[in-house]
Order: C-alpha cells, then sequence, then structure tokens
C-alpha cells in the first residue's frame, strides 16, 4: 500500500482492536512502531485531539493538495470541522469558508468567521455568505472553495452544495456515515470537472509531520477540558450528546489521582 497501511484490508483500527485496552485508562501497552514522540512544545491537552481529529484532517487537507492560496471549504463545524479551519489557515490558505447544510444559528456563525474567514448558508437552493446578524450577502466567485473537506456527521445536499464550489475542485470525504448510499448529480459533477477522494485516518508518516506542524505553527484548537471522573464523565458526554462541545473534550486526571 506503500505507506497507506490505513487502507490494508487487514488492518484494524481503534474500536476494533486491542479491546482488553479501555480508552479511559491511564496507561496503555502498544507496539512501539506506532508511538510518536509529543514535542514539548505540544501540552498534553493538546497532543489528545491532534492524535486523532487532528491527525485525520491534517491527513485530508494534504491529499487534497491544500497550500498557501488554496481556497478552502469545511462541511460540519464539530470536531474535525474547526481543525481544518486551523489548519487551512496556518497553510496560508487564501480564503476558508464554513458551509452550513441546515440554517446556522447567530453562534454558529460567528464560531465559522472567527475560525475561518467566512461562514456559508447551503442549506438551501441559493447559498449566501452570512453576516453576524445572519442576514444574507450574495455569494461571489473570488474565494469559492476548490477544496471541500466534508466532516459532518451525515452528508450534504449535492445539489446545494456544488454551486458553491469554483470549477475543477477536489472533494474530500472524511464523514463514517454508515447505511448511506454515495449520490452526486451526475451532470452537475463532471461538468466542472470535479473529483472526488476519500480520507478517514493519518497515513503513519505523517503523524509526526502533523505534530511538527502544530508545534511550528502554535496552533491552538478550542478544547473544553474535564476530570476524569464520574461526574467529569457526565457532564463531557452530556455536552457532546447535545451538541454542546465546542469543539475537542479533553478528560484530565485529577491531581488526587484516580
Amino acid at each position: 500500500m506503500d505507506g497507506y497501511r490505513q487502507y490494508c484490508k487487514e488492518a484494524s483500527g481503534f474500536a476494533f482492536s486491542d479491546k482488553d485496552q479501555g480508552a479511559f485508562s491511564t496507561g496503555r501497552i502498544i507496539d512501539a512502531e506506532y508511538c510518536y514522540l509529543i514535542p514539548t512544545g505540544i501540552s498534553s491537552a493538546i497532543a489528545a485531539p491532534m492524535m486523532c481529529a487532528g491527525a485525520s484532517t491534517y491527513e485530508a487537507l494534504k491529499v487534497a493538495g491544500v497550500m498557501a492560496g488554496s481556497n478552502v471549504g469545511v462541511v460540519g463545524l464539530g470536531g474535525l470541522g474547526h481543525m481544518a479551519c486551523l489548519m487551512a489557515k496556518q497553510m496560508d490558505a487564501n480564503c476558508v469558508s464554513v458551509i452550513f447544510t441546515r440554517a446556522p444559528t447567530p453562534e454558529k456563525i460567528r464560531a465559522a468567521r472567527k475560525l475561518g474567514h467566512r461562514a456559508i448558508d447551503a442549506s438551501g437552493p441559493y447559498p449566501f455568505e452570512c453576516s453576524d446578524e445572519s442576514s444574507g450577502i450574495q455569494l461571489q466567485d473570488l474565494g469559492k472553495p476548490d477544496t471541500l473537506i466534508i466532516c459532518g456527521n451525515e452528508l450534504p445536499d449535492w445539489k446545494n452544495i456544488l454551486p458553491v464550489l469554483t470549477r475543477r475542485s477536489t472533494i474530500v470525504l472524511m464523514s463514517i456515515v454508515a447505511g448511506v448510499d454515495l449520490r452526486i448529480p451526475y451532470m452537475d459533477f463532471i461538468l466542472p470537472g470535479h473529483r472526488v477522494i476519500a480520507s478517514t485516518e493519518c497515513r503513519k508518516d505523517r503523524f509526526a509531520e502533523m505534530l511538527s506542524f502544530v508545534d511550528g505553527s502554535g496552533m491552538q484548537p478550542w478544547l473544553e477540558e474535564f476530570e476524569m471522573t464520574e461526574k467529569g464523565l457526565e457532564e463531557a458526554f452530556g455536552k457532546l450528546e447535545k451538541g454542546k462541545m465546542r469543539f475537542r473534550g479533553v478528560l484530565k486526571v485529577p491531581e488526587g489521582g484516580i
């Protein structure tokens, strides 16, 4: 697989392997081949989400060829989506757009504009740019995404999404959504010369590259910290299940231990 071990047919990922070792344990035994040195400039709280959401998002941006001057669109403003916005900006993307497939709240619009450069409402057939007051602004061709990262918990309505893109765009599917079919309007997709690729996990050699990138850029993901106690877990999962987490939750061991 030339480095892409995550796509090996014999691969067994998290939740499907090492079931005798819990995710909330204080330690874990793992093959040294898959251990990575955390740079001293990255705290444990930041390193934790980087080893999952951060690495996966970095891989998606890299396989799409994002670089300085790219225009990046992100569908799904959550744990993955906010990472995509922050990383794309650190890669010197020209314009980062958060694209909503449902009418966004003013809070979401403000978060999108802070994480990226603009927010786009694509919940209907005529996408428009959102202001802080949630009123519509006609969508301009300048800055239209040439790369689209799909990282929401559902697939978008492609009829509404494709008009947001510039010609010959790259669509990267990150979302793990079981039991659904990928149905893209054929002519709307091929006539502008778009392409679609999948990226679900980070290749092994890019983990160290990602950590060096985060350390060098000083990137700060949006985190909420909770104590690794019964009360802390209840609070964390309560916010997660209600969609109120902004945007990654980190469990920390209390000073007195567990």
